[in-house]
């Protein structure tokens, strides 16, 4: 979705899937490696997890309602 630099050595890229509101954002380093901490961003309320996914493959569709269930 983005990538923005913070400072000289690492970048904030936020990652999502075309046609939904969610998001992943996560830092990567100069170096390519990720930090293992990441935040998920979503409009979508726990109560609604599933809202949008009928159309995704199995799996996506599994991670994004965990995710938005865990918000």
């Amino acid at each position: 979705m983005s990538v923005r630099p913070i400072g000289e050595t690492w970048y904030v890229v936020e990652i999502g899937v075309a046609g939904l509101p969610d998001k992943w954002v996560v830092q990567v380093y100069d170096t390519g490696e990720c930090d293992p901490s990441y935040t998920f961003v979503s409009p979508v309320k726990a109560t609604e997890a599933d809202t949008g996914l009928e159309d995704l493959p199995e799996a996506i569709a599994q991670v994004l309602a965990s995710e938005r269930s865990s918000d």
